[in-house]
């Protein structure tokens, strides 16, 4: 749906006010996009006529918007060949913010509309009814006090430890008899714990699952514990027994804590090999807990063959493997050990730590798949989907082109790679499978709140949920990963799938719109298109493809050297609010970043600019500086507004990325050796 009439006055409105108040000097003389060098740059050479004459002005509201911060977040007093973000984005206020955190606020400002408005009689979807539900529970919690609060969650709590079953230290009538290791991983595995005590279950990114280590408590958690059961007031266990219950989990505890060795072997080896291993486990029972009910056997028959185990000692060892210290440990110890472990996981997850006027935005986060679904459907404007359809074939080819033009691929390289990105499968706007709701309520038979009455419990429960979803997609039954990306709007590449995701939320916000310029198009969001389709070839994705790794050792040689350059290039970054920056952690973000902007570049290239209106105040903008200025305004973002993530801070995805193209430093002229004019450049491709 397209935004209402009225919704696009207010949005006009709005804008009109913070143009009419700016200096008068900008309304009556517009300033070209290339305004910071207009002062500086000029010093240096005669400013460069323009010869673009554009069709018209774009006056839609959201071009004024995107005027807006275009004239009002530079800073014409910073040479845009020393710091172009700075020049870009330097007198970003804070008041937007960046266009991930923009993206993820308009789905949650969708929802909570969505959820506060009366729906038609007609019954809504299962998926929708679980939304409104949790949202509903989330809200109701949101004005308790905090007495209130603790109460519901202790409650909870307990509640949930009574369902697992009785543990040794904290129980009088626990018996031996009843004791069996299975049984007791299976209960934690069915309230969708991950961290099963003896062993942990990673869901990983190319949608295997890999059995590791799990974290080991500690001998001040098991104090803890200890003064907790003598304060137990029910089924007291006499102080003694919790005494010796207490030292020999330390013992046990110290035991694991010195043979495991922390890292993991990427390389898991085949379940069968590691149920061989430690056959006192029964892995296939334990693990279908984690499996929707109805659907366990399924899953399994789908799974199985994606599960491994981590090639470690703590497995595969003859003398202090898992399976040597399960059989010289007692029941009781290891019955408290995985009973405690389980009520630490529990604690833990089912802390509510968000603000308290997000109830939405925890809806989207617990529930991204719906949440997806429901705001395409209700919100999107359909007409992007065709524009972005076509914006991606474009950017599609000019990364072919960038390939095919490589002066160092080897022939067989080229070609295979060429293959990967032309074949990319593609999701625009929405899953079609998923367009009607009903398809998605299938998977929703196993989430029912509507006999819950605690926010705790209920997101205990979707978090089990979650789980399960998660489990359906790599078992091929769910069509699309219920990643929390679906969301916040991001681009997605799935590179088990080879499948390339731009979804409705990045669509639908002033990213893109329908009434943009096409350059406009392309220069906003082209980069993230670009930057999801490079994810094919970053270090780690390249060498993913159905028939294994297709890099000649020569070309993969290559690549690590000129990846090593962006690795430098970004460790030595100078950010005065940011320090001792890590080029290894970031390189999939940083060559990708540098595969989308230059194929966003060279489709920008290809507009006919007489046919397409200028941007307000910006009619006499020349497109090759435009450019880079409507790309930065992506990343602008107040002062200390960044958590890491395995991506490069804000300032340098503009200023070293910008840098490295030759096109940044001929439009704006930079002298060689300038900060945005480097005399070493890095070039992937």
């Amino acid at each position: 749906m397209t935004a209402t009439r009225s919704t696009k006055w207010r949005l006009l409105t709005v804008v009109l006010i913070g143009i009419f108040v700016a200096p008068a000097t900008a309304l009556v003389a517009p300033t070209p996009a290339g305004a910071p060098e207009a002062s500086i740059a000029s010093k240096r050479s005669k400013p460069e006529k323009h010869s673009v004459k554009y069709s018209g002005v774009c006056k839609s509201p959201e071009c004024m918007n995107l005027a807006h911060q275009l004239h009002d977040w530079r800073n014409i007093s910073v040479d845009p060949c020393e710091n172009f973000f700075e020049a870009a984005c330097g007198k970003h206020s804070g008041f937007y913010d960046s266009r991930v955190s923009k993206k993820t606020i308009k789905v949650a400002q969708f929802l909570d509309d969505f959820f506060k408005t009366p729906q038609p009689s007609h019954s809504p979807s299962k998926s929708g009814k679980v939304m409104k539900q949790f949202y509903d529970l989330c809200e109701k919690w949101k004005v308790m006090n905090e007495t209130e609060q603790k109460e519901e969650q202790s409650k909870a709590i307990s509640d949930m430890i009574k369902k697992w079953g009785p543990i040794p230290m904290f129980d009088k009538n626990w018996k031996e008899s009843d004791f069996d290791l299975n049984e007791l991983l299976m209960r934690s595995a069915s309230f969708g714990i991950l961290d099963l005590a003896l062993f942990r279950v990673n869901i990983e990114d190319d949608n295997r699952i890999l059995l590791n280590y799990d974290y080991v408590l500690k001998w001040n958690d098991f104090e803890n514990y200890r003064t907790e059961a003598l304060r137990n007031k029910e089924n007291r266990v006499d102080p003694n027994v919790i005494q010796d219950d207490y030292n020999k989990l330390v013992k046990l505890s110290k035991y694991l804590y010195m043979n495991i060795e922390f890292y993991s072997d990427s390389v898991g080896v085949p379940l069968p090999q590691l149920q061989a291993k430690v056959p006192s486990l029964n892995f296939e029972k334990i693990l279908k807990r984690l499996f929707q009910e109805k659907r366990q056997d399924e899953v399994w028959k789908n799974i199985k063959d994606r599960i491994t185990g981590s090639h470690i000692p703590y497995f595969f060892h003859n003398y202090t493997s898992l399976e040597e210290t399960i059989q010289h440990t007692s029941n009781r110890t290891l019955a408290n050990y995985i009973g405690i472990h389980f009520m630490d996981s529990i604690r833990s997850t089912v802390d509510i730590e968000f603000r308290s006027d997000r109830c939405a935005g925890e809806v989207a986060e617990k529930l991204p798949l719906a949440s997806h679904i429901n705001f395409a459907l209700n919100r999107f404007d359909e007409k992007n989907i065709q524009l972005a359809s076509e914006m991606v074939e474009d950017i599609q080819k000019s990364v072919v082109e960038t390939i095919g033009k490589s002066t160092w691929l080897n022939e067989s390289t080229k070609t295979k790679a060429i293959r990967k990105v032309k074949t990319m499968k593609k999701v625009i706007g929405y899953p079609k499978e998923l367009a009607n709701p009903a398809k998605l309520d299938v998977f929703f038979d196993s989430l029912d709140l509507s006999e819950t009455t605690s926010f705790v419990v209920a997101k205990r429960a979707v978090g089990r949920f979650q789980i399960q979803q998660k489990m359906n997609y790599i078992s091929k039954l769910l069509p699309y990963f219920p990643k929390l990306e679906y969301a916040n709007g991001k681009g997605y590449y799935d590179p088990v799938s080879n499948l390339l995701t731009v979804r409705a939320e990045i669509l639908d916000v002033s990213l893109f719109d329908s009434t943009f310029p096409k350059y406009a198009k392309i220069a906003r969001i082209g980069e993230e298109i670009g930057h999801e389709i490079g994810r094919a070839l970053d270090p780690i994705n390249r060498k993913l493809d159905k028939n294994g790794e297709w890099f000649t050792p020569e070309d993969a040689t290559e690549y690590d050297r000129r990846a090593q350059c962006l690795i430098d290039q970004y460790t030595n970054y100078d950010d005065p609010e940011f320090k001792d920056l890590n080029g290894k952690s970031t390189i999939r973000e940083l060559t990708a970043d540098l595969i989308g902007i230059n194929a966003s570049w060279k489709t920008y290239e290809k507009v006919d600019f007489s046919k397409e209106p200028s941007v307000f105040r910006f009619k006499r903008a020349e497109p090759r500086k435009f450019f880079f200025h409507l790309a930065a305004v992506n990343f602008c973002k107040a002062k200390g507004d960044y958590i890491f993530d395995g991506h490069p801070i804000p300032s340098f995805r503009v200023n070293g990325i910008f840098s490295n193209m030759k096109e940044f430093s001929e439009a704006f002229k930079c002298p060689v050796g300038s900060p945005m004019n480097p005399v070493k450049k890095c070039d992937l491709f």
